[in-house]
């Protein structure tokens, strides 16, 4: 049985983790990868590499459900920044903008064909 309908698409970032980082020795970057939903921009899945697994979890629960159309990116990055205080703060918030600008990339191609 498929998890995701076909209107959603899969969009995937990195960013560079800071140096000092004990992911960094494991990862170098952070990646992070949306399921989103094309029609409704609600973010349905996600994976993100990060080292710890409380860490996973506790982006994924800020993740899972949001809205990600330029309201709801402000207020995920907003959270982020708010909620969450590990040394790949950062990094989060830059792979979640280029996912927005990939997602936005493909919505606008559909338009055009």
């Amino acid at each position: 049985m498929k998890k995701f309908k076909s209107s959603t698409v899969y969009v995937s970032a990195w960013a560079r983790l800071p140096k000092e980082m004990p992911a960094s020795k494991v990862y170098e970057v952070l990646d992070i990868g949306l399921v989103v939903d094309k029609e409704s921009k609600e973010i349905q899945g996600c994976s993100v590499t990060l080292l710890t697994g409380a860490a996973k979890i506790f982006i994924e629960d800020i993740l899972l459900g949001s809205s990600f159309d330029e309201e709801g990116l402000r207020s995920i990055l907003l959270e982020i920044e708010n909620r969450y205080h590990g040394s790949a703060q950062k990094a989060l918030q830059v792979a979640i903008k280029s996912c927005f600008e990939k997602l936005l990339t493909v919505l606008e191609k559909e338009v055009k064909t």
